[in-house]
């Protein structure tokens, strides 16, 4: 490799935040501060598709394994979701004689949006990604992590059914439409930009003591979350009994806060490091922490000969 770019697009008025390809049509999706969402052609390297909706940075997004759905996060209190139409449109499968060969893009259109608790105060502190099943969306807006849920066919159908009945008496009540116009009524252009409540909803949350810097998810059967948090630490979450429990928190030797002070031992044996709310002593060959003191704001430390040959 020449470890040189193959060519640049160039389109985003600001900084990218998030990039994606759909490999069944060779697709690279990408958002940015500017609030736009963009879909390149690789092959041609040519944009064939933007969104301007977002009325803030687009932070995040994921694309569902089956590349049928994508999610995007900014800082409101909504996600939002697109539909990846395949170009296929009986959605049959090709023949073993048919060479494989990478979809045409179609198009993207909008579904619709989903409350969630966080308010996009996270900034940069926020991400969302699909379990590996796409069963399940974990989303986590600084100091929260939510759960929503991909319904299964039959719940699908159930709310399409509940929403077009509300749909049809709504109309009525408005004038829009007789008792007998009932038949000819045309469901999917009303829900249009409503589709994404049908088809996804959100589950439970829960809320940790610092903010997340990051995180992942694992296990298809028992689903499992792992989040580094800005303390240094890292924990493992599970959802189980209708709850996300926390199961390990694993705290990293290092200070949970912003190192003020630092001093060495006059035998070059220990550090000394302090920070707004302990002290830790390391040994300098194995770089280990060996003893960890609470303390208030230290503002110096100071190592004597006494001292040092006393520890």
């Amino acid at each position: 490799m020449s470890e040189q770019g193959l060519f640049k697009l160039r389109g985003h008025k600001n900084g990218i935040t998030h990039l994606k390809v759909i490999e069944r049509t060779k697709t690279l999706v990408s958002s940015g501060k500017d609030s736009l969402l963009k879909f390149w052609d690789i092959t041609t390297r040519h944009c064939v598709q933007t969104f301007a909706s977002h009325p803030s940075e687009i932070w995040s997004f994921d694309i569902n394994p089956e590349e049928t759905r994508l999610v995007s996060l900014c800082a409101d209190s909504v996600l939002r979701f697109f539909d990846i139409i395949s170009p296929r449109e009986d959605n049959q499968t090709p023949s073993e004689n048919e060479p494989k060969s990478p979809e045409l893009f179609n198009r993207v259109e909008f579904m619709g949006t989903i409350s969630r608790r966080g308010k996009g105060a996270g900034g940069s502190y926020m991400s969302l990604k699909f379990f590996s099943d796409g069963k399940g969306l974990v989303v986590q807006d600084g100091t929260i992590i939510e759960l929503f849920e991909t319904y299964d066919k039959t719940k699908q159908k159930l709310k399409r059914n509940r929403l077009k009945k509300k749909l049809l008496e709504k109309s009525k009540e408005n004038g829009d439409m007789e008792d007998g116009d009932a038949d000819n009524f045309s469901f999917e252009q009303s829900m249009s930009t409503g589709r994404a409540k049908t088809e996804f909803g959100a589950l439970r949350y829960s809320t940790v003591d610092c903010k997340i810097l990051s995180f992942d998810v694992c296990g298809e059967k028992a689903k499992e979350i792992i989040i580094a948090l800005t303390n240094n630490s890292l924990e493992l979450l599970k959802d189980k009994n209708e709850k996300i429990e926390r199961v390990i928190s694993h705290a990293l030797p290092g200070h949970r806060s912003e190192i003020k002070s630092i001093a060495v031992s006059s035998h070059d044996e220990m550090i000394m490091s302090s920070s707004s709310t302990e002290t830790k002593i390391w040994n300098v060959h194995s770089l280990n922490c060996i003893r960890t003191l609470e303390s208030s704001y230290v503002l110096c430390d100071f190592s004597s000969p006494e001292i040092a040959t006393l520890s």
